[in-house]
């Protein structure tokens, strides 16, 4: 101080900002963006953002115990203090299984947990067999046991088809030999006639099934 000096001082009434808290609860597996428990500026909007883990989705978003559905964000108006609740659950995907021709496969059409490895199995009726299978549209290897892998929605479409059998006709000799239904080729099961008729001067000596005598003549 080497001379007089006047020091001249202001103070203002400092009004308070009000201010409100928002708590985020994350229940199963996932994340939320803001986290915990935070005090924003009355008016402020807060943008949460629910993220699920691999094999999870968002099951249900509340506010202040009021459900806002399975949004993958939710706006919050910080007027009053505000809880926000989000439920991740385990992802299910939907098996649909379509079947053609006689058989049976397990298991039926339903939903499975996210990563699960379904084993299907398919059995064909009497005179039928497993001819195709198809898995979202690509066909596989026929295989009376499969396994799928749930991670999507999966389609699998299981085709029976009846048997064929085959009936050769060998003659030696002159005469005619006629089969009812004609064609040589039937399915299972098909009963079928053979009706032998020799030329005029020749007999129907043999009448062989497989090389087994039969007399059937």
């Amino acid at each position: 101080m080497l001379a007089n000096h006047a020091v001249s001082v202001a103070f203002e009434k400092i009004e308070p900002v009000e201010s409100w808290t928002l708590n985020v609860i994350v229940e199963g597996s996932g994340s939320a963006n803001p986290y915990g428990s935070k005090r924003y500026v009355d008016g402020d909007s807060v943008k949460v953002v629910f993220t699920p883990s691999s094999g999870y989705i968002v099951s249900d978003v509340l506010l202040d115990d009021v459900s806002k559905g399975p949004v993958s964000e939710l706006d919050v108006l910080m007027d009053s203090d505000h809880v926000v609740k989000v439920v991740f659950v385990e992802a299910e995907h939907t098996l649909t299984i379509v079947k053609s021709g006689e058989g049976s496969y397990s298991p039926v059409t339903g939903k499975h947990l996210h990563g699960t490895h379904v084993s299907i199995s398919a059995s064909p009726g009497e005179g039928w067999y497993l001819s195709k299978v198809v898995v979202d549209g690509k066909s596989q290897t026929p295989s009376n046991q499969f396994t799928v892998l749930m991670d999507a929605d999966h389609t699998v479409e299981i085709v029976f088809s009846q048997t064929m059998h085959t009936l050769t006709v060998e003659k030696t000799g002159k005469g005619t030999v006629t089969l009812t239904p004609a064609g040589g080729s039937y399915t299972h099961g098909t009963s079928v006639g053979v009706t032998v008729v020799p030329d005029e001067g020749w007999e129907l000596t043999a009448f062989r099934i497989d090389g087994v005598d039969s007399d059937a003549r």
